[in-house]
């Protein structure tokens, strides 16, 4: 039941609380916007640095030949150490400041957070920002998230943090008209739910407005047919839709006795 893989911490008041990971599209899509900033700042640092910097160093760094290469040198050393903190003071900026994201997190719904559940720190961000060419370069973070259980890049291990989705607004559920009559008999059944396959019934609810009707269709049966496989219940016919939906309720009741 691994459609959402989701990450566990207990709070020093001993309540468990769930999180749902990023996964490598969503980070995947910030990464891009994100990078679509530092461009736009590069750019401009560029500028400034050839268009401000260079008619000085090059007269005043010039030697008695009017030979430029040392200046040239200079010039590229300055460059690189100004883009080389635009880059890694970027991520550190912002994930500081923004309680673990930065604009392109904030178009993907993303956050880092520590494991601890707090958001990073400037500790955790600057870690993170410094092992980051490492993991996008040699591609060791794309690895490290797709096959991970908890989807951290070495710069997470490090930091001791992970990428969740952020948490939306909770939408109230429209429960079809035939759900709370087929969640009556599945009502015995629905307390024998894991906690991760609850998670996954509560976030296909909660979410299933949001799809496309193919894809909702097409969630819905797949989820639906490993419950039913899972539960050793019958299959009656019912919409795997509103079978879902009356799980949810089910559970619900049940959790409230």
């Amino acid at each position: 039941m691994n459609v959402w893989r989701t990450f566990q911490i207990v709070t020093p008041e001993y309540t468990e609380l769930s999180f749902v990971l990023a996964g490598p599209g969503n980070r995947l899509y910030a990464l891009v916007v994100d990078y679509l900033c530092l461009g736009v700042a590069l750019l401009l640092e560029a500028v400034l640095v050839y268009a401000i910097l260079v008619s000085e160093i090059l007269q005043n760094f010039a030697d008695a030949r009017g030979n430029w290469l040392g200046a040239l040198l200079w010039l590229a050393a300055i460059s690189l150490l100004v883009a080389f903190v635009i880059y890694t003071g970027y991520f550190v900026w912002f994930e500081t400041l923004w309680q673990g994201q930065t604009p392109g997190k904030k178009v993907a719904h993303i956050r880092v957070i520590r494991e601890d559940g707090r958001p990073p720190g400037l500790q955790e961000a600057t870690l993170r920002a410094l092992l980051r060419p490492m993991d996008e370069w040699f591609l060791i973070g794309a690895y490290l998230v797709m096959f991970g259980r908890r989807e951290k890049r070495l710069g997470d291990w490090v930091a001791g943090t992970v990428v969740i989705q952020e948490t939306p607004t909770p939408q109230p559920v429209t429960l079809p008209p035939a759900a709370m009559d087929v969640g009556q008999a599945l009502s015995p059944i629905a307390q024998q739910l894991l906690p991760d396959e609850w998670v996954v019934v509560r976030g296909y609810v909660q979410r299933c407005a949001q799809l496309r009707p193919q894809a909702r269709r097409e969630l819905a049966q797949a989820l639906a047919r490993q419950l039913q496989t899972r539960l050793d219940v019958l299959d009656d016919g019912t919409d795997p839709d509103v079978f879902l939906h009356a799980l949810y309720w089910a559970y619900q009741q049940g959790s409230r006795l």
